[in-house]
């Protein structure tokens, strides 16, 4: 705004003394800026530069003046004040949501909540809100203006409200009494967790700043010690003093990879069959057990494992699906299909998001176990988005039938009842018109067959080309070539023959 001002506008910048610059590490980004700064004169002016995590190697520094005092006031890259505490608590991710919920029932102070995106903050604010007597407020880049303006100044006013947000609340905010910030999930950008942390502890006041992590997620805690940020490891007794109303989540996690089982269970199934192809060749049991007993012992160890995993998979599974939480999670979305939608765009969103972490080596979605999080949301089905269909989900559906949940509100279900009778009006004319057009090709044939009788009454019936024998013969040929090739190529997808047996095989058709 300030840049279209300037550059629309006739104003005379030629005594600007002093320019001003926060959050420069992000404001040197956008493009209106770079545009200002060619507007404004170079000479006889004081340039003071503020920023958590700029570098003042950075190329911004030197477009803005090649003379300048860098002063840094912390020794680190992400040094955080001495009355702030940082903590993390590594959480399985099917328990982050009902721990968030846990840790708000119990909170008594001024709170913010930061999320990965706009519709997973709504969905965390509609739920909670059903869920707890705790004032609640949401702010996303999705709101209007006006109703970000009206929400961040409830919570303001409020005397020990929650916020929750995404990275739009990250700079910028300077909350009064603001106790504590959790972060459901680390940021897409490193740089932003020091921005995160900094809403609170303001003003020599006193702060707490945690985040939860996954198992997977933890790496992230040493690069951030890398950089100098103080931040330590507490346990659950260490945050939850009080029980809340639903029962704890308390169980192993099952490292179970599914892939893993299926590829194991094709190679025991083929070291199997060549024993018995040897047995077939009366080879002796001394020299089978020599070259395959070994082997077989190690993939059924192994297999033995992943098995133990898989049961144990199914177990936290069933235990996430029966949660007293996670029932009444998908109870909001059986009452009311507005519910069951946001929870929809939420989950798609969060692997969205999830999906364009910088730090993959660490944050990957391929190490996110994507079932037991759509469960612990209480989803009711999955959503239909192709980045889902590369991996194994151990996601347990609901079984009732979707059509039957109803929007609370009445316009949206009139909407959605005229949207699902045209639909079937389209899908009757439809079949309506292939049930004609297949009577059409049966009335055609009828009218041939009739035709032909009548013909047969007046003339000689039509004698049938004999075929040339050899021609006939070749045909045979490659029509059982093609079988056989066609069985060879089901055998190798199947996993029964491996690449070189094939090629032998298809070597001996030809």
């Amino acid at each position: 705004r300030l840049a279209q001002n300037v550059l629309e506008s006739k104003m005379n910048l030629n005594f600007l003394k002093i320019l001003v610059v926060d959050e420069a590490d992000k404001t040197s980004q956008m493009t209106e800026f770079q545009d200002l700064l060619l507007k404004l004169p170079r000479q006889q002016r004081q340039n003071l530069i503020f920023s958590a995590t700029i570098d003042q190697n950075s190329k911004f520094l030197q477009q803005i003046s090649s003379k300048f005092q860098f002063v840094n006031v912390d020794q680190g890259d992400f040094v955080v004040p001495t009355n702030l505490k940082c903590w993390f608590l590594e959480v399985p991710i099917e328990q982050k949501l009902f721990l968030l919920y846990k840790f708000i029932q119990q909170n008594d102070k001024k709170l913010i909540v930061f999320t990965l995106t706009c519709n997973y903050s709504k969905f965390i604010f509609e739920n909670f809100s059903k869920l707890t007597s705790k004032k609640l407020f949401y702010l996303h880049g999705k709101q209007t203006s006006q109703q970000q303006l009206k929400n961040y100044q409830g919570f303001l006013d409020s005397t020990n409200g929650i916020l929750i947000t995404t990275d739009i609340a990250a700079r910028g905010l300077d909350v009064d009494q603001l106790g504590q910030v959790i972060q459901l999930d680390p940021p897409k950008c490193l740089e932003t967790f020091i921005h995160r942390v900094g809403r609170t502890a303001r003003n020599g006041r006193f702060g707490e700043a945690g985040v939860f992590l996954t198992k997977n997620e933890v790496g992230v805690v040493q690069i951030l010690k890398n950089k100098g940020m103080a931040i330590n490891s507490i346990s659950r007794d260490d945050l939850f003093s009080k029980q809340c109303e639903f029962e704890d989540m308390d169980w192993l996690e099952a490292e179970y990879d599914s892939m893993q089982i299926g590829q194991l269970k094709k190679q025991l199934k083929r070291q199997h069959q060549q024993i018995e192809l040897l047995k077939k060749k009366n080879v002796t049991q001394q020299m089978i057990d020599k070259q395959f007993a070994k082997v077989l012992t190690e993939m059924n160890a192994r297999l033995e494992v992943l098995l133990k995993e898989e049961s144990k998979a199914f177990l936290v599974q069933q235990k996430v699906f029966d949660h007293g939480f996670t029932a009444q999670l998908r109870k909001f979305q059986i009452e009311d299909r507005a519910m069951l939608d946001l929870a929809q765009s939420a989950f798609t969103s969060y692997v969205n998001a999830y999906n364009e972490y910088q730090l993959k080596i660490l944050l990957n979605l391929h190490n996110v176990k994507l079932g037991p999080l759509a469960m612990s949301m209480g989803m009711l089905v999955l959503p239909n988005v192709a980045e889902l269909k590369q991996f194994y989900l151990n996601f347990k559906k609901y079984e009732g039938d979707l059509n039957d949940i109803k929007y609370l509100d009445g316009q949206k279900e009139a909407d959605r009842q005229k949207r699902m009778a045209k639909k079937l009006a389209e899908n009757q004319k439809a079949e309506n018109q292939a049930q004609e057009a297949q009577n059409g090709d049966n009335d055609e044939k009828a009218d041939e067959n009739l035709l032909l009788i009548e013909n047969q009454k007046t003339e000689k019936p039509l004698q049938k080309e004999k075929p040339n024998k050899k021609e006939f013969q070749v045909d045979r040929i490659n029509a059982r070539l093609f079988g056989k090739e066609k069985e060879l190529f089901q055998l190798l997808k199947n996993g029964d023959i491996d690449d070189e047996e094939f090629e032998k095989q298809l070597e001996r058709l030809l």
